[in-house]
């Protein structure tokens, strides 16, 4: 251990705050340090004269009170306002249901619509039917797709994304239409 971390755990070591291992690098270090030795010695009296020359007053015994009383009511304040407002139970009670009930009423209806869309993948990429639109360049793509559609779907591919555009064309998913881009490697 050197004098500079010495000097840095000096006042921890004094006030006896330090773990066993390092209680003792330091008083390794000190008997075998004059400097840092001589260092010690001056907190030890700075010590010594603050503690005998401190005046200590006793607080009134009213003070305790005040302090308790305080306390209480920082607590009291702290109260979460939901244990005062009932109807905030009601309302996570109410969503939590319903969201079960959607569960329970309609299980896997993702699982449908992911069906269809693998469906209708495979069906383009069996039959002639792999684009409606053949073209690379998005700003064909996109106004055919918008005039076909009531949105307008993003249309994305570019050679710097590591995907280029083949084309698109329209399908249908649950009795809805939706764009579907191709896109190549």
């Amino acid at each position: 251990m050197g004098c500079e971390e010495v000097y840095l755990l000096l006042d921890t070591y004094l006030d006896g705050q330090l773990d066993s291992a390092r209680h003792l690098e330091v008083e390794v270090h000190l008997a075998l340090c004059p400097i840092c030795q001589s260092l010690a010695e001056e907190r030890r009296e700075i010590r010594s004269f603050f503690a005998a020359n401190v005046a200590c007053d006793k607080a009134p015994p009213e003070l305790e009170a005040k302090v308790r009383a305080a306390v209480r009511r920082t607590q009291a304040q702290q109260k979460p306002a939901l244990s005062w407002q009932p109807w905030v139970y009601a309302t996570v009670v109410a969503l939590v249901s319903g969201f079960l009930a959607l569960k329970i009423l309609f299980p896997d209806a993702e699982k449908a619509l992911f069906q269809q869309a693998v469906l209708r993948h495979s069906y383009s990429l069996s039959g002639e039917h792999l684009v409606d639109v053949a073209s690379p360049n998005p700003a064909v793509v996109k106004p055919w797709l918008t005039a076909r559609l009531d949105f307008a779907p993003p249309v994305v591919g570019s050679p710097a994304s590591g995907y280029s555009l083949v084309g698109g064309r329209i399908d249908m998913i649950q009795n809805r239409s939706v764009a579907t881009l191709v896109l190549q490697t």
